[in-house]
């Protein structure tokens, strides 16, 4: 069984090298429940998810200078020139809306995107800023376009301002969603500060020419450590510049404010779906400042969600698996009463997890039982995206795959079925397994 989760803001975190249970803050505030739509309205996020009342900064012709992320001198620096681009989905349609966000030094005040169909730069528009983190020393640009996108269409865009842009990128809507069933998913999980490792697992999966990214969590080691993030982000090249990066919340991302401030996600952030061609994809949030948000908002959330959704497919992902022989977790007994129920009830096909840092897939499972291929629930542990990896499991009547290795999984949609394939860190194949279309 689990210890009770807690949290304290990431300062206090910071101090404790190595924490997975953090301490206890029993004044955390209430995480409004937002909506699913896109709204071209912007809010500012700080510790545990919360809105602050703060002034947001439109768009200026303002720039700063060079901006040191660590101590005067460092390799880390931030300048005018827009770093770690990268896009998002902001509704739960993800065929017709985007958003942009980028980072720059402090001072900087510009925040416009230029984009247009196929290589044209023809729109302008003007997006905000905020700073963030600890003494709010790093600022964060960001854009939504909400319902103004075609489906199924290239666009051009680069971000920031008259003689300080981007590089030019480039994207593709999806068709609209329900409209297809052909697509490729990259997922993986557990980066946690192995930046080197991280950064071969994102050159690997971007081989492979996925649609989109799915990550299960831990990014970081300290959620409010902002070197970290530059760390992850450079790892990343330009890859989520292209394609959009889904993310879990994960225990080590310490519901700091940095987290929230760097990425543009539908909802509270915390738990959001999308849907996309034949998926509807849910994320979790399984580390929240009240532990009844778990059992209560997250699974109204759910209902709501997807028991009204026809999507053939329905994957959920969230950090701490219900599911795993690994010990040095195990499975998160208190989330498998909460949630299992709930996913069987509702038709999800797959739940993909992290927190164990090694690769599982268990026996297709419905009421606490073993099932048929192409019934019940999936559950899969992906949390070898450069963290050390655990060596310690132990076999169980759920488990079908046990491997301690640093992986990557590439899921291929198609009318027939998934078929997933899993490769380590130099391309060989640890595991696959196929899901008959429903």
């Amino acid at each position: 069984m689990r210890s009770t989760l807690r949290l304290l803001p990431w300062m206090t975190l910071l101090a404790c090298d190595g924490y997975d249970e953090a301490p206890t803050n029993d004044t955390a505030p209430e995480v409004p429940a937002g909506v699913d739509q896109c709204t071209e309205t912007y809010t500012v996020p700080g510790s545990f998810g919360i809105l602050l009342d703060k002034e947001i900064a439109p768009h200026q012709l303002v720039f700063g200078g060079t901006q040191w992320i660590g101590a005067e001198g460092a390799s880390n620096t931030l300048t005018p020139d827009p770093a770690y681009v990268h896009l998002g989905w902001p509704g739960r349609d993800t065929s017709n809306s985007i958003s942009f966000a980028w980072m720059t030094d402090k001072d900087t005040l510009a925040s416009q995107v230029q984009w247009g169909v196929g290589d044209a730069l023809d729109n302008t528009s003007d997006g905000v800023s905020f700073t963030f983190g600890d003494t709010e020393g790093f600022r964060v640009h960001e854009l939504k376009l909400c319902g103004r996108l075609t489906p199924n269409t290239t666009y051009s865009y680069r971000v920031g301002g008259e003689g300080h842009w981007s590089p030019t990128f480039q994207f593709k809507t999806p068709p609209a969603p329900g409209t297809f069933d052909t697509f490729t998913v990259a997922i993986a999980g557990d980066s946690r500060g192995a930046y080197e490792d991280w950064a071969n697992l994102v050159a690997r999966m971007e081989a492979r020419n996925p649609d989109f990214y799915m990550f299960s969590g831990d990014m970081v080691e300290a959620g409010g450590n902002q070197i970290e993030w530059d760390g992850w982000w450079r790892a990343t090249g330009d890859a989520f510049a292209r394609k959009v990066f889904v993310p879990a919340h994960g225990n080590h991302e310490f519901l700091a404010m940095n987290y929230f401030a760097q990425f543009s996600l539908p909802n509270n952030e915390q738990w959001f779906s999308i849907n996309y061609g034949s998926l509807s994809l849910t994320s979790l949030n399984d580390t929240v400042a009240e532990e009844a948000q778990m059992a209560d908002d997250e699974v109204v959330f759910l209902r709501e969600k997807l028991g009204t959704d026809t999507s053939p497919w329905k994957f959920v992902m969230h950090h701490r698996p219900v599911y795993s022989t690994c010990t040095r977790h195990g499975s998160d007994e208190v989330l498998r009463g909460d949630w299992s129920p709930v996913f069987e009830e509702l038709g999800v096909d797959v739940v993909i997890a992290g927190h164990n840092h090694i690769y599982e897939r268990s026996v297709p499972i419905q009421a606490e039982q073993e099932r048929p291929t192409g019934q019940g629930t999936t559950y899969l542990v992906s949390g070898g995206a450069g963290a050390s990896l655990y060596q310690e499991s132990e076999a169980d009547w759920f488990n079908a795959v046990a491997n301690p290795v640093e992986h990557y999984i590439i899921a291929e949609f198609s009318a027939e079925g998934v078929d997933a394939t899993v490769y380590d860190r130099d391309d060989n194949v640890i595991d696959s397994f196929f899901l008959p279309a429903p």
